[in-house]
Order: structure tokens, then sequence, then C-alpha cells
């Protein structure tokens, strides 16, 4: 499935990338907050739109999906919201419920 399918059209129009979340600072706050609702995991997040991603968020041993989610999440929306929208596009890198 395309992560970009769980978004409101409103912010998938929006993408920079038809592939995977690519969105401006606000943007990209909503859709942490879809993909939690979601269990879609937000592991790791650039602030630009260029391939590859700040340090990923690895699961923690015996950490259930559900909490992985939660902290993914947590640490994308407190370093997205730290970069105040210095950058154009943020680019959100997610992984599928198990």
């Amino acid at each position: 499935m395309n992560p970009l399918d769980l978004l409101p059209p409103a912010l998938r129009a929006l993408s920079e990338s038809e592939h995977e979340p690519v969105l401006p600072w606000e943007e990209a706050l909503a859709a942490v907050e879809v993909f939690e609702r979601s269990r879609w995991a937000v592991y790791a997040w650039n602030p630009d739109a260029a391939p590859g991603g700040g340090e990923p968020v690895l699961r923690r041993a015996g950490e259930g999906w559900d909490a992985y989610v939660h902290r993914c999440a947590e640490r994308a929306r407190r370093g997205i919201y730290a970069a105040g929208g210095a950058a154009p596009c943020y680019r959100l890198q997610v992984a599928p419920p198990e």
C-alpha cells in the first residue's frame, strides 16, 4: 500500500512525491498524526526533499508495535516542530503495521 493513500486528499495533493510523504512543515506534522492513528511508524524524517533521512528510530527488543509507533511519532513531532519550518518540505519515512 502506498502510504499516501492514508492521507486526506488535501494533504496527499501537497506531497512533492507520488510514492512517499514529502510535505510542508504544518502538513508534515498533520501527516504524523494520521500515520500514528493508522498504526504506521514514522521511523525517520528529514527536513528536505532529498532521499535518505535522519537517524531511524529502531524498535527495541520486546517493544510492542503500538508502543513503537507512538515513540516514533513523538520523536518525529518533536524534531519537525523544532525545525520550525526552516526547510521547504519534510520527507517522512514510514513503515506499515505488523
